[in-house]
């Protein structure tokens, strides 16, 4: 039997909610909660002091093996969205060489492709795009059997939406092909960490924090400011190569006409009773002609990605900011996949486009961080040392807390 505890100098502050995590040999299928007195997970057992903690409390921790079990054990408690009003410095301490520890934990998930018209598995050796829109992180992977992939999403803060494009092997690009993704199968390797409470202020968690409340303060709060969820990707790609602001413009009531009177290098036109839309590519020389794709091009709008042409032509024209077209073989090879038909930028007026588009998967961050000032030192401590994962976060002192608390009110008066 193994028993793990917070080290004896240090308490928590305010406990919130618990997640414990194990790692051994013994395969581990899902992380342990303590929202009870006990959790088994696999082959070990974790059973907690108290069903409840009060602050500056001592957890305990008594963790079973039910079979012998070789190799390293690693327990870490997570104590999520703690002391959100207040802040401290501190700085951990590891025996773990920096370079054995990456400063993101990588998630492998599984997932399935079928068909949306016959819910058949697609063939295999299909390529899959997974695209992280907010993070802008693209992820392929190729199905093996039956449909069924496998993709290593990393570790990143809030919550983002996943796109999806797949392509058979002869190069066919699938319409809105379904796609099922399961949740964590597999845990990143992890390290238990200490941390040790610090009397000296860090100067640059200090900076981060008033730059922080900077930024917070003006352009991410003005309504013009949350309009531009659309620049990300063309900054991406090195800006649009056609871009129109729609209020120079007397303006038709449909984006078909739009296409046919102010849009260049886009096609429209209907094809066996559907309505199509085609990028017209530049071409990758001079002595060649332009091209044009066989399949419509991925919309982003509102920030949101899309290959859902009725979506895009259901936009009325008075709602749209600006359009941008990008159409170079150059800018649109950096997208891979994403990138082979060609890109249409829409960004509206209000910024509310995109709330109907139902292509895209959400997913939460494994590692969330608050927008608070304290969760600003953390997220700067996490970019700065690829050793610490500010999800672990004690103290010794409640005054301590209090007199942090205090330093950071005097840099905002």
């Amino acid at each position: 039997m193994h028993t793990a505890a917070v080290q004896p100098k240090f308490f928590w502050s305010g406990v919130k909610s618990l997640q414990v995590v194990t790692e051994s040999r013994v395969r581990v299928d899902e992380p342990a909660h303590a929202d009870a007195t006990a959790a088994t997970t696999g082959d070990v057992t974790i059973s907690l002091s108290a069903e409840t903690y009060r602050p500056r409390e001592k957890v305990i921790l008594t963790v079973r093996h039910h079979e012998r079990c070789t190799g390293v054990f690693a327990i870490r408690v997570l104590n999520n969205s703690c002391l959100e009003e207040q802040a401290f410095n501190f700085s951990a301490t590891t025996n773990v060489p920096p370079s054995a520890v990456a400063a993101t934990s990588p998630f492998m998930r599984r997932g399935a492709v079928y068909m949306a018209d016959s819910i058949t598995p697609v063939p295999d050796h299909t390529t899959v795009l997974c695209f992280l829109q907010r993070n802008q992180i693209a992820i392929t992977s190729t199905t093996l059997g039956n449909g069924k992939f496998r993709i290593t999403i990393p570790d990143f803060p809030h919550d983002d939406a996943l796109f999806f494009l797949c392509e058979t092997p002869d190069g066919q690009l699938l319409r809105r092909p379904v796609v099922i993704l399961q949740h964590e199968d597999e845990l990143p390797g992890i390290k238990a960490l200490a941390f040790e409470v610090l009397d000296e202020p860090d100067a640059y968690a200090q900076f981060a924090m008033k730059r922080t409340a900077i930024n917070n303060a003006f352009s991410p709060k003005l309504a013009v400011a949350d309009n531009q969820s659309a620049v990300p990707w063309e900054e991406e790609i090195g800006g649009a190569d056609i871009k129109l602001f729609l209020d120079k413009y007397a303006l038709p009531p449909t984006m078909a006409e739009l296409i046919h009177e102010i849009l260049r290098g886009v096609k429209h036109r209907k094809r066996h009773g559907d309505e199509v839309v085609r990028v017209v590519l530049d071409p990758p020389s001079q002595d060649k002609q332009p091209s044009i794709p066989h399949d419509d091009p991925v919309y982003v709008i509102d920030g949101v990605a899309t290959t859902d042409t009725k979506y895009f032509l259901a936009l009325k024209p008075s709602d749209i900011l600006s359009i941008a077209v990008v159409k170079k073989p150059a800018k649109l090879g950096r997208l891979g996949l994403m990138g082979k038909n060609g890109l249409i930028v829409v960004q509206s007026k209000k910024g509310n486009l995109a709330s109907g588009i139902k292509s895209v998967m959400h997913v939460v961050g494994v590692n969330p961080l608050s927008h608070s000032l304290c969760q600003a030192l953390a997220l700067v401590r996490l970019l700065a040392s690829p050793i610490s994962d500010l999800r672990y976060i004690g103290t010794r002192w409640y005054e301590q807390i209090q007199k942090a608390k205090r330093k950071l009110n005097l840099l905002f008066e």
